[in-house]
């Protein structure tokens, strides 16, 4: 039932941009005691799946590709 934002931020430039704006988690990696956030690998937070929009999937990709790709949690 989270929102959140992505943030796009490219460390060899100032500022950052909102990519995707209140979208809805729909899940996150558990570890083998169904603690969310946390892989079996010990890198949690690596993998959030969101529901987005099909006109910020684009955005999106690109973004995780190109920047840092940030997710914050919309109040």
């Amino acid at each position: 039932g989270d929102r959140v934002d992505l943030v796009s931020a490219d460390p060899q430039h100032a500022g950052a941009e909102v990519v995707a704006a209140a979208v809805p988690v729909l899940a996150l990696p558990v570890d083998e005691d169904g603690a969310p956030g946390v892989t079996g690998t010990g890198l949690g937070g690596r993998l959030i799946v969101v529901g987005a929009e099909p006109g910020d999937v684009a955005r999106i990709a690109d973004a995780s590709v190109r920047t840092f790709l940030t997710v914050t949690l919309v109040g």
